[in-house]
């Protein structure tokens, strides 16, 4: 069992390893004079292969390097010290010539990047900078070991209200062989519900088929002279067994039921009452065999009344319905899922790990998602290619070309700031001196106000 509050609070506390490295010794004397004045544990280092001798056996919270270190790059640097400690903040020094490299070396998992000769107060403020949010980001890895198991279900992710209720009815519904409807605006992650369901259901050995309802376009089968009307509605089983191309136990995903033709509408129909007579040694009865998993973003009573959709066909699909929430509906959810899509993101694209600032978060939070999860994806990818930042804020997200601050839906600061600490109390299993510690406020100001209400 991990322990996390005794975790966070010993790394708020210690004093901080910092390991500095540059080839002028006189610059490596201010550098390790000035940062072991204000509390830090400084280990000095006059070329890359001395700083990798001493990363390897003491565990150090930050790097300060030199952007040139002859023979060794920095660039070669930076990729040992990453397989040393993937998490470890690497500050990197360079002249004002040299940002261009500087700005490389973020790209390869640099933290950031001073220039010199530099002020020692604007030294002291990156190193706290660069140390802070690596503190933040070992929280949020802490948060996550703790959370994950009642977080996900398969790949869906998200430990909101709305989302337990989509896992209790996965796992009430897959071992059933029912034809299910599955709701939910554009972008919620209908098909991964569905596929989640077919992944833990009887038939997950066999054949998953995905067909979109806006491209099936079929006529029903016409009747020969003489047909008896169950052959008839054996020709129209045939008939869309064939379309679908799946064999029997199999289960399709029918993609949009909203947008079916009148003609397809009626062969469902035809399947349906076909598995009903369940007869016994027919030449179709593997046809029969197919489970179908609906989805669909429109409003199906609507489509009803407005004659577009068969009621039958409707009462049919929609026996046992499961609505996927909007990602407004669960923002509490929406880091969890920012942070997956960026170790997905970043590991495509071969670069550090990117994660949001608070300041980030918040922006993202107001934001009201008219796409959803997948609007929240291309963001994320979006992020990832564009910035050569590692903690994402404000401005990288206004320099993506996204307009979040331009909803008036934002959530009200008061809100934000309550359930940010709620979760931090839930961190550190409610202890509050623990939570105002971690905060970095007081503990007087922490109880007025979170005590307030």
């Amino acid at each position: 069992k991990i322990d996390c509050s005794a975790q966070v609070d010993d790394a708020s506390t210690r004093r901080r390893r910092v390991l500095a490295v540059d080839g002028d010794p006189a610059t490596l004397q201010v550098e390790t004079v000035v940062l072991r004045k204000e509390g830090y544990l400084v280990e000095a280092a006059i070329c890359g292969e001395e700083a990798l001798r001493k990363a390897r056996h003491i565990p150090f919270d930050l790097v300060l390097a030199e952007l040139t270190l002859p023979p060794m790059t920095v660039l070669r640097l930076i990729k040992q010290f990453k397989e040393i400690d993937h998490s470890l903040p690497i500050l990197v020094c360079c002249a004002e010539a040299q940002t261009g490299e500087a700005l490389e070396a973020i790209w390869h998992g640099a933290y950031d990047y001073i220039v010199k000769p530099f002020q020692i107060p604007n030294l002291l403020i990156k190193v706290h900078n660069a140390l802070e949010q690596n503190r933040l980001h070992d929280l949020v890895e802490l948060l996550d070991e703790k959370v994950r198991g009642r977080h996900r279900f398969g790949d869906l992710l998200g430990g909101s209200a709305g989302m337990q209720l989509v896992y209790q009815s996965i796992d009430r519904l897959a071992s059933t062989e029912a034809n299910l409807l599955i709701t939910g605006e554009p972008g919620v992650g209908k098909n991964l519900v569905a596929k989640e369901i077919h992944g833990i259901s009887r038939r997950r050995d066999k054949p998953l088929y995905v067909v979109s309802g806006e491209g099936l376009s079929m006529q029903p089968t016409e009747a020969t002279p003489g047909d008896h009307p169950e052959e008839t509605a054996l020709k129209e089983v045939e008939s869309l067994t064939q379309l679908f191309g799946a064999e029997a136990g199999s289960t399709v995903i029918l993609q949009e039921v909203a947008h079916l033709s009148p003609g397809i509408q009626r062969l469902l129909c035809g399947l349906f009452r076909r598995a009903e007579l369940g007869q016994q040694g027919s030449s179709t009865e593997r046809s029969n065999d197919v489970r179908i998993i609906s989805t669909t973003a429109a409003d199906l009573d609507q489509t009803m009344e407005e004659g577009r959709l068969l009621p039958e066909l409707y009462y049919r699909l929609g026996g046992f319905q499961i609505r996927v929430p909007p990602l407004r509906e669960r923002r509490e959810d929406l880091q969890l899922l920012a942070q997956h899509f960026f170790e997905i993101a970043c590991s495509e694209a071969g670069r550090h790990l990117c994660c949001l600032s608070p300041r980030g978060l918040e922006m993202l939070t107001g934001h009201d998602w008219p796409g959803n999860v997948r609007e929240l994806e291309s963001l994320v990818r979006r992020l990832a290619a564009s910035s050569i930042h590692r903690v994402i804020g404000p401005r990288d997200i206004e320099s993506s070309g996204c307009t979040l601050l331009m909803n008036p839906s934002v959530q009200p600061l008061e809100e934000f700031e309550r359930a940010y600490v709620e979760r931090v109390l839930v961190l550190v299993a409610g202890n509050m001196g623990k939570a105002a510690k971690l905060l970095g406020i007081p503990r007087s100001s922490f109880y007025r106000k979170f005590r307030k209400d």
